[in-house]
């Protein structure tokens, strides 16, 4: 950690100096200076009271109150020197989160019949998907195993990826149907929702193979629904929803957050709600609204309860006269 400017230093150790016995050295200063941690305004005050244990220092910062302009310049000075150590813990945590952040566009890529072969080594999806093939490819033969597992398990197909004279090709096989039909032949749907499927399964894939931290991964798809049939977007929503409950039994922290216009998808987490698979404290819904074209955004939020019933949805959202 790289130590505080010299100046501020002895000025704070000066400042201490007078809750000490009138004999006591810099070493004992340096001491408690030590133990006063940067923190919230009630934590650095529960410190300093706590950072030496000499009887003097007990008895005169009993005397002291924390919102004193004296005790709160004091700890303002200790916590502005704290600063040369805070940024670079900072920066070392919000490196490690925004590392576990993944994002899936609203438009994700079309399918193509052929894909050029590349040797090169892919290890991240891309947000839109246009590496999924190659992604695929590069997984090893045990990981190609477990998607393929995975994904018959929640949709009763599998992502079919082949290398033949210096192209790949991507389809699907659907389970026990032992015949694959290219993406280009699929629908659209396939493409959009198959970048989804495989960064949920690689985010518990990876996640599982590492220590244990406490670090939260976070996923953003945008419009998961895109081009998908009412029956695909609940059953996407459940697959994301089981996704999360098996990471967690791994003591995986995974957040969704999902930009969705879907019907489908809503009442999905409102029906697995009411069944007790999730807790209605598992899922938070915000809503972006306008009154007219002119006004400005209005935020609110609603929530499921127990029986997985919508509480403060905006009348109309769903309107089945529209």
């Amino acid at each position: 950690n790289k130590p505080p400017p010299e100046k501020l230093r002895q000025h704070i150790l000066r400042s201490l100096s007078q809750y000490l016995h009138g004999k006591s050295g810099e070493n004992a200063l340096s001491a408690a200076y030590a133990n006063i941690k940067a923190g919230s305004k009630e934590q650095m005050y529960g410190a300093f009271r706590r950072a030496s244990s000499t009887l003097t220092w007990q008895k005169r910062t009993s005397a002291t109150t924390p919102n004193s302009s004296e005790i709160q310049e004091l700890l303002n000075l200790i916590l502005a020197s704290r600063i040369p150590s805070i940024i670079p813990a900072l920066d070392e945590v919000l490196d490690a989160t925004f590392r576990r952040v993944s994002y899936t566009a609203p438009l994700r890529a079309s399918a193509e019949r052929y894909y050029r072969s590349q040797d090169l080594s892919v290890a991240e999806l891309d947000s839109k998907g246009e590496n999924l093939t190659m992604f695929v490819r590069n997984l090893s033969e045990r990981e190609k195993q477990q998607l393929d597992n995975w994904t018959r398990s929640e949709f009763g197909f599998k992502l079919d990826v082949k290398y033949s004279g210096g192209h790949v090709t991507a389809g699907i096989e659907y389970e026990n149907s032992g015949e694959s039909f290219n993406l280009t032949d699929m629908g659209f749907g396939f493409s959009q929702v198959m970048p989804i499927i495989v960064q949920v399964w690689t985010l518990i894939h990876r996640a599982s193979r590492l220590p244990e931290d406490n670090y939260i991964y976070t996923y953003v798809i945008e419009q998961p629904e895109l081009h998908l049939h009412p029956r695909l977007q609940a059953k996407l929503a459940e697959a994301l929803i089981k996704a999360v409950i098996q990471a967690r039994k791994h003591s995986i922290k995974i957040n969704l957050i999902l930009e969705t216009h879907s019907e489908s998808i809503v009442n999905k987490i409102g029906l697995m709600t009411a069944s007790g698979e999730i807790s209605h404290t598992d899922a938070n819904i915000i809503i972006f609204s306008k009154k007219t074209e002119k006004s400005g955004t209005q935020v609110s939020s609603s929530k499921f309860d127990e029986h997985g019933v919508l509480s403060n949805w905006p009348y109309g959202f769903f309107d089945i006269e529209v």
